[in-house]
């Protein structure tokens, strides 16, 4: 029950162990909460600095080892408060640009819609809507932005990304995508993608994360309640689609 809770308000699978192995041992060094939730070690100092984040787990430092505890479970009552005034700061700025983008909607002479997916089922009708949408003719293109602030993420998005795997490997091999080379060293992701679609690597930080196919672009910000922006629109579509091509003619295999 806990666990589920927990996954509910925000929490990837391997930080709700954690945490809940830190509530039962109380302050402790990092053995026992590997021993008691399975975490392997070369993955628990990136869990428990992701909860340090999120700011319900604390350390200190008696005798150069670290000692790591969770706060009262209070705190996770203002992780939520947090997670939820993010969202409604992403709705906010999604609102500022919508006038913008519904200009230069009314300059192409097209009609532009867009929705707002927020959270890990709202993103996965996201990306089932642009797959949709992907024709037996039809690219699917994507950039993905692997920069250090969101390595951290990895065990998010792999979790994400290959539950879609089914849905890719119907499409076959009509997928393009590019991101950086540490994509494909820290994601599991990258090495499943790379056996039924096209990936391309540039040393280089990228505009967003961006996905394309026909006249749609999904923008989508990542966290453990990710926001996805679906945009309906041929001209912007079609822009993207030549930075697209213009980034892959000097991206690596």
């Amino acid at each position: 029950m806990y666990k589920n809770l927990l996954r509910k308000i925000g929490l990837t699978d391997g930080e709700t162990k954690v945490y809940l192995a830190l509530l039962e041992h109380g302050p402790s060094t990092v053995g026992p909460i590997v021993k008691t939730s399975g975490i392997a070690y070369s993955n628990i100092y990136e869990v428990l600095q992701r909860l340090a984040e999120k700011g319900i787990v604390s350390y200190v430092t008696k005798q150069k080892t670290k000692y790591y505890q969770a706060y009262d479970p209070e705190k996770l009552m203002e992780y939520v408060e947090k997670q939820q005034k993010k969202i409604e700061e992403e709705k906010a700025e999604l609102k500022k640009i919508l006038p913008g983008l519904k200009r230069l909607s009314e300059e192409t002479g097209e009609k532009l819609e867009a929705e707002v997916f927020v959270g890990m089922k709202g993103a996965f009708s996201a990306f089932s809507k642009m797959a949709a949408y992907w024709g037996a003719d039809d690219e699917y293109l994507w950039l993905y932005n692997h920069e250090p602030e969101t390595h951290g993420l990895t065990e998010v998005t792999d979790t994400f990304f290959l539950k879609l795997e089914p849905l890719y490997r119907k499409m076959g091999h009509r997928i393009r995508g590019i991101s950086q080379p540490d994509y494909k060293k820290d994601s599991k992701t990258a090495k499943t993608l790379e056996k039924f679609a096209q990936i391309r690597y540039l040393n280089t930080p990228l505009p967003a994360n961006v996905d394309i196919v026909k006249d749609r672009v999904m923008f989508i910000s990542w966290s453990t309640k990710p926001v996805a922006f679906l945009i309906h629109s041929k001209d912007m579509a079609d822009k993207f689609k030549l930075y697209f091509e213009g980034l892959w003619k000097i991206a690596k295999p």
